[in-house]
């Protein structure tokens, strides 16, 4: 008796369509990842699409092309909710993903009222909520309720570090069911391109003292403030030391206000965005995170991949992973400006070996994160 034999199905696979929703392009950490993931599935044959309330910041540029970019035109995320979800009707994706509490909570509702779309949908949290945002007390139990009552609906929510899953169940009384815990990934191959590309600074290249840096968003939650009065106490032993911030942000003015009233200015460069902050890690003799709160603080990983010596607040669970328990760094308490003085001497004055530090962060390599990341919403 003959046996039918079914032919394989050699039919191609249809290419995952997955949708990004930020705020903006705006220089900041999210954005950068979110910018190096597109460009990754993009690259793995996924359709992807980089959804926007405002289409500005230099992210903007380094998107591959193509990658389709959507300005849903409201200047504020409280009101993307409605063109978010007229867009996803009119354009159907296999799922959609967003990051930052605020931008979360906006696709959930785009997503799932008046009734459920036909796409699977995942947020991601990247910052504890417990710390840093005292100033925002009544704010903060609103959001605490909306993330209660929406984060359960989402198809997942992916968390950067176990403290914010464990954070998130502390909050509500029980562990979400959806909570699915993956790094944030660096493009190793390009810091290392960038990290020995040439950088056009008076004060990198020479013998003239040593050179800190510090690379974020000039915004309350970094704490420059801190930085810039460590900074100044360091002064008194390192006459010649310079400090370099790379990043904007509305504290501008406050901050070189503050410079000046510290009588540090000359010795202070607020630079601004800097699309290759690799070439000055790799230059500095010491890279400062003086951050409140961070969940993954993907910049301490990006300065220890270019060998840099670091002082770290500890403003979360990561830096204290990453630097082996204060074996490859100083850790620092969030807002002690005298402990971070002395963290910052006692970093300048201590034997260093760079390649123990590329070395402790090889596995946030986007070759192998980014299988992961597309592994979870990248099914058709």
């Amino acid at each position: 008796m003959s046996q039918m034999m079914t032919a394989p199905d050699t039919t191609p696979a249809k290419a995952p369509r997955i949708a990004f929703f930020l705020p903006s392009l705006s220089w900041g950490g999210a954005e950068h990842v979110f910018a190096m993931l597109a460009n990754d599935h993009v690259a793995q044959g996924a359709q992807v699409t980089m959804v926007a309330c405002t289409v500005d910041g230099p992210w903007l540029e380094l998107l591959d092309p193509r990658i389709a970019v959507v300005n849903l035109n409201v200047p504020q995320i409280r009101h993307a909710p409605r063109p978010l979800r007229r867009w996803l009707k009119e354009n159907p994706q296999d799922s959609v993903i967003s990051c930052m509490t605020h931008a979360n909570i906006m696709l959930l509702l785009a997503v799932l009222y008046p009734t459920r779309l036909p796409v699977r949908c995942y947020v991601q949290e990247v910052a504890l909520l417990t710390v840093g945002r005292a100033h925002r007390a009544r704010s903060e139990q609103v959001m605490r309720w909306i993330i209660r009552w929406l984060y359960p609906k989402a198809d997942g929510v992916l968390v950067v570090s176990d403290a914010i899953a464990d954070e998130l169940a502390a909050d509500r009384g029980k562990p979400l069911h959806n909570v699915i815990s993956l790094p944030n990934p660096l493009d190793f191959a390009a810091i290392e391109n960038k990290a020995a590309a040439p950088v056009d600074h008076p004060w990198l290249g020479g013998d003239d003292g040593p050179i800190l840096l510090a690379v974020g968003r000039l915004a309350p939650e970094k704490d420059f403030s801190t930085l810039l009065h460590a900074f100044a106490q360091l002064r008194a032993t390192q006459h010649r030391a310079r400090l370099i911030i790379l990043g904007e942000g509305p504290l501008r003015e406050e901050l070189t206000g503050l410079c000046h009233e510290l009588g540090i200015a000359e010795a202070v460069d607020l630079h601004g965005f800097c699309d290759n902050p690799y070439a000055y890690m790799s230059r500095c003799d010491l890279f400062v995170v003086s951050s409140i709160a961070e969940g993954f603080s993907l910049v301490l990983v990006e300065a220890m991949r270019c060998g840099c010596r670091i002082v770290t607040t500890d403003c979360g669970p990561r830096p204290r992973e990453f630097l082996d328990n204060g074996r490859l760094g100083q850790i620092t308490p969030p807002g002690d400006i005298a402990a971070m003085a002395s963290a910052m001497q006692m970093a300048l004055d201590a034997s260093h070996d760079a390649k123990i530090l590329r070395d402790a962060v090889a596995d946030f390599d986007i070759a192998q994160v980014a299988q992961r990341y597309l592994a979870v919403y990248g099914g058709n």
